[in-house]
């Protein structure tokens, strides 16, 4: 429902908000009956919210496959970036 997905919006953006260099590169964390899984490389985080039984080796291999896509069509642009969510239209 609409207030679900307001709900899981707002814990991504705190997830958003605790990330640092510390934090691992691959990791996933339990949100009720879903499941927040995440990559970090080359300084940016790829997300995704799946259901809690959605297989983690799936949900990785689309972060992955995500990943290499934007590296190929933006990697470059990266460190020049400013602002936050400059790449949200991919």
């Amino acid at each position: 429902s609409g207030r679900d997905l307001q709900h899981y919006q707002s814990q991504a953006k705190q997830l958003f908000r605790k990330l640092n260099e510390q934090s691992p590169t691959r990791c996933t964390l339990q949100a009720g009956a879903m499941t927040f899984h995440y990559v970090i490389e080359k300084g940016v985080c790829y997300l995704v919210l799946c259901e809690a039984a959605y297989p983690k080796k799936l949900a990785f291999a689309y972060l992955e496959d995500l990943q290499a896509e934007f590296d190929e069509q933006h990697g470059r642009k990266v460190p020049t970036v400013s602002r936050p969510y400059s790449f949200i239209e991919f």
